[in-house]
């Protein structure tokens, strides 16, 4: 009998091996972040946007970075209690958190724990009310911005500044 990672074994007629692989019991902490467009809190890769280079740290002093799926994990942790947290210095730009930012889990003898970390896109609609003197769809020095016009987008209220805005 032999333990080993691999063998190379020349079989004869009439003999018998054995050989014995070990298998390890591994905690892991594993999720992803992305940006859930469909906004339906679950990540589905031909509709979410993955985020790449996202810092995920653990509060042991522990960090990874999300790879180009958004998938980032933590393998070989000892049993315990853990916070996930991401570094807020690598957050996406136009994008809040629809969960937080900082989890709080404990990790027992062979278990993996799964906490993504979704996004909701920031979606904002800007621009000017004017009176296009120059005649060119745009926003310009010649054109005469309108105050005070009501503006409404998908049930949302605004009224324009002193600069059509």
């Amino acid at each position: 009998m032999c333990i080993r990672d691999s063998y190379k074994i020349s079989i004869k007629k009439g003999q018998t091996y054995t050989c014995d692989f070990g298998i390890a019991i591994s905690n892991q902490i594993w999720g992803r972040v992305y940006g859930d467009l469909d906004e339906n809190n679950r990540y589905e890769a031909w509709k979410d946007k993955s985020f790449s280079g996202i810092v995920i740290k653990l509060q042991n002093g522990m960090t990874t970075t999300t790879d180009r799926e958004g998938f980032y994990n933590f393998v070989s942790l000892p049993k315990g209690k853990y916070t996930v947290t991401l570094d807020y210095n690598y957050l996406p730009y136009r994008y809040y958190s629809k969960e937080k930012l900082k989890r709080e889990v404990e990790l027992n003898e062979g278990e993996v724990i799964n906490i993504d970390f979704p996004f909701g896109a920031e979606r904002v609609v800007i621009g000017y009310v004017f009176i296009d003197k120059d005649k060119t769809g745009d926003f310009s020095k010649e054109d005469i911005p309108l105050s005070g016009v009501k503006v409404v987008c998908a049930g949302v209220e605004a009224t324009t500044n002193k600069k059509g805005r």
